[in-house]
């Protein structure tokens, strides 16, 4: 269902507006009656041809048999469709959520309907926003608001750049610290420390770092997450390609991985296809997040043979060394707990400082 915003097929700012509330009913086979709401966005930047698919779909997905009539919806929880960004690259500043020349409002079932009839009834849908004061009254909150939002600002920044001084001490130094680790162990880390398949620290080697930087700059070391990573089904691509196709997974994986972490962060093939990643002044949260991007970096990857591939991880933080045995232990019960619900996952797993996880 596709219906113009405006009756002469003109663009609509919905800029000013903050919710839409829609009379609406799905009917169908089944229990849940899952609605797709779009709003298309008709910016000249992408959508010179006019052409439907070139317009920017916003969308949103609730199950309309759970809901009360009218439906309000904030339009804040619009989000653009990402297969229609992976079909239409746009640089950054085109490509986050745009409502201000909606030319349709679409209605579909959503994505996973058993077969049969559905239908959809739409009896309004309406915009709502907020009027604003009179032009006098919103200059004199607006003076007040800067003066405000000045004095914040100076406060921020001044506080800003005083933690920013002392989080560029804590990252040269431990630069600083990296680099005498390198080298004075260089060729004893390219004969014993290091993977040969993929170029990485072994576990060996990744023990001998972590010893001698905890030992030199523990302070500058924690708080630390550690994220294991491990190759969803790998045994199956070994069974049905080969140990050489196998093999040239785990390099163009561990080259993955590399290019997408921190300098100052150890990476290292933990066994098989498992592999370690330790992020020396990172919280779990951050971790949780660079995790996602790498589990989403590998999922989006070419792969040898074709093949598509995926990876689940497990994280979890230490606060200091006496909490690292814990921390692995409870990030690689995580990376499990990943693999049993579904993989292809990051999982997160907290463990007190000095005792094993449950």
């Amino acid at each position: 269902m596709q219906l113009p915003l405006a009756a002469d097929g003109s663009n609509v700012d919905l800029s000013d507006f903050d919710r839409m509330r829609l009379w609406v009913r799905v009917s169908g086979p089944g229990e849940r009656h899952e609605l797709r709401v779009f709003l298309r966005n008709a910016d000249a930047a992408y959508a010179r041809s006019g052409a439907l698919a070139d317009l920017k779909p916003h969308e949103l997905v609730f199950d309309a048999s759970k809901e009360r009539m009218p439906v309000d919806v904030e339009l804040r929880r619009f989000m653009v469709a990402s297969w229609w960004v992976q079909a239409h690259p746009q640089p950054l500043k085109d490509s986050g959520p745009e409502l201000n020349q909606v030319k349709l409002l679409s209605l579909t079932t959503g994505g996973a309907v058993p077969p049969g009839s559905h239908t959809i009834e739409l009896e309004a849908a309406e915009f709502r926003g907020v009027w604003v004061a009179p032009a006098t009254f919103r200059l004199g909150v607006i003076g007040a608001w800067m003066l405000v939002i000045t004095a914040y600002l100076l406060w921020d920044w001044r506080r800003s750049r005083k933690t920013l001084g002392q989080l560029l001490r804590r990252k040269n130094e431990l630069q600083q610290a990296n680099a005498k680790l390198k080298a004075r162990s260089q060729d004893f880390e390219a004969k014993a420390h290091h993977d040969p398949l993929t170029g990485l620290r072994n576990r060996r080697g990744l023990q001998h770092d972590v010893a001698l930087l905890t030992q030199a700059q523990e302070e500058l070391f924690f708080p630390l997450t550690v994220v294991f990573v491990d190759i969803d089904h790998f045994k199956q691509i070994n069974d049905a390609h080969g140990h050489d196709v196998g093999d040239a997974v785990l390099q163009q994986f561990a080259q993955l991985l590399q290019a997408n972490v921190q300098r100052e962060d150890l990476l290292a093939r933990w066994g098989g296809e498992e592999f370690l990643l330790l992020m020396p002044q990172t919280v779990a949260g951050e971790a949780m997040m660079v995790a996602e991007r790498l589990r989403q970096c590998i999922e989006q990857a070419s792969w040898p043979a074709g093949l598509t591939l995926t990876s689940s991880f497990g994280v979890a933080q230490a606060d200091g060394a006496q909490a690292m045995e814990a921390a692995l232990k409870a990030a690689d019960a995580a990376m499990y707990q990943s693999k049993q619900q579904g993989r292809n996952r990051v999982q997160l797993k907290v463990a007190e400082r000095g005792t094993a996880p449950d």
